[in-house]
């Protein structure tokens, strides 16, 4: 009797094997495959019965399902996702309507929960996005905007003290003319900075009045001399407390430049400007110690040029967690110490790696070749004994 035995499903499942990646797969599961996908093979056109073919195929679908993939370490950058929730953390709640804030709330909510957690790039581009479009779409709550014009209305003030008669033409028509547009100011302007503008302009063309008759010659060098002192420091050297009070001895010396009346006061504006230098207080410089990143610099070269595939699983694992350490330590270390015990351990990693044929990683060139001298000249003594033994005794004989 002729048995028809149909072999469609096994060969599917051979096909099936054939379109797969080796090396996507773990050592272990593929060569347990590879066992079951060799008999299904063999028994193409060469089974007794049709059991016999229904249970291979079986079986090699179960060893296919089987496959485990190797595990694959995606390298995924947060760095614009962590700016855009900066930027959310900078911001003030009570500036912004109700219904925008708890809009970007929510995206910022699931931006922050997806921060080293994220499976994808995609993923965190995504977020990204939609968190920047959600904090450029907030809406501002409308303001009422309190204006401040005290300090104007002490100028104002200041001129209707004044007597015209002791002031020149030209210099009192122009302060009238700043006068006249800081009155028409008052309660009608849109800004502080408006009204701030409008005060020290009132407050220069007051100063800039020029007396009638003044005959008296007043020396203003040494004024000048140190508000020019103040002008060449940096405010960044300086303590702020230091720093506010030279800054108010040199307004003085500035208002006063010019509009004094006697050589006491200019001179007494000098002198407290030349103190309130004296009395600055440099701000503490910390130095960061210099740091050689060299060694551990090249621990990552040597990485970078290694091929993941190469390498088994697990070392490759153990290596990639000491070099994500290093990479992160450059440029952040505090200490030398902790930048070279870094280099020392990626390197130990490297040289612990196992290949996928089981060998451990060679040792660096240099040692390698004093191994294998080593190895030689012992492998040379025996041959040497007898040698040796052989010359003496035909040398007996």
């Amino acid at each position: 009797v002729v048995v028809e035995i149909d072999y469609t499903a096994l060969k599917a499942e051979i096909a099936r094997a054939d379109a797969l990646d080796e090396s996507k797969y773990t050592e272990e599961s593929w060569a347990a495959m590879k066992k079951v996908y060799d008999e299904a093979v063999a028994l193409i056109d060469n089974a007794q019965t049709q059991a016999e073919v229904d249970a291979k195929t079986a079986e090699l679908k179960a060893a296919i399902d089987a496959l485990v993939e190797k595990t694959v370490v995606v390298e995924i950058d947060y760095t614009a996702l962590k700016a855009e929730i900066a930027r959310a953390d900078a911001l003030d709640e009570s500036k912004y309507t109700e219904e925008s804030w708890a809009a970007m709330k929510k995206v910022y909510d699931e931006a922050k929960a997806l921060i080293d957690n994220a499976q994808t790039q995609a993923e965190v581009d995504a977020k990204t996005a939609e968190l920047k479009a959600a904090i450029d779409a907030l809406v501002e709550k409308t303001v009422v905007v309190e204006i401040d014009y005290s300090a104007l209305k002490a100028q104002i003030e200041r001129a209707d003290a004044l007597d015209e008669s002791k002031y020149t033409e030209e210099s009192w028509a122009a302060m009238r003319d700043v006068y006249e547009k800081a009155v028409a100011l008052i309660d009608n302007a849109e800004t502080q900075a408006e009204v701030d503008e409008m005060t020290a302009a009132l407050k220069a063309a007051i100063d800039a009045l020029v007396v009638k008759g003044t005959d008296v010659v007043l020396d203003y060098t040494e004024l000048k001399a140190q508000i020019a002192r103040a002008d060449a420091l940096n405010e960044d050297d300086y303590t702020a407390d230091s720093w506010l009070e030279m800054i108010k001895a040199y307004d003085a010396a500035k208002a006063l430049l010019n509009n004094a009346e006697t050589q006491e006061e200019i001179d007494a504006a000098a002198k407290a400007l030349k103190t309130a230098i004296d009395n600055l207080v440099k701000k503490e410089v910390i130095v960061k110690p210099t740091i050689d990143y060299s060694a551990l610099l090249a621990q990552i070269a040597r990485v970078d040029a290694l091929n993941e595939s190469d390498y088994t699983s697990d070392s490759w694992a153990n290596m990639i967690a000491e070099y994500n350490v290093a990479k992160a330590l450059l440029n952040n270390a505090e200490t030398q110490e902790e930048v070279d015990a870094a280099a020392a351990k990626l390197k130990a990693a490297i040289d612990a790696l196992v290949k996928v044929s089981g060998d451990i990683n060679p040792p660096p060139t240099g040692d390698f070749a004093l191994i294998c001298v080593a190895l030689i000249l012992v492998a040379l003594v025996p041959v040497v004994f007898v040698v040796l033994r052989k010359k003496r005794v035909i040398k007996l004989r």
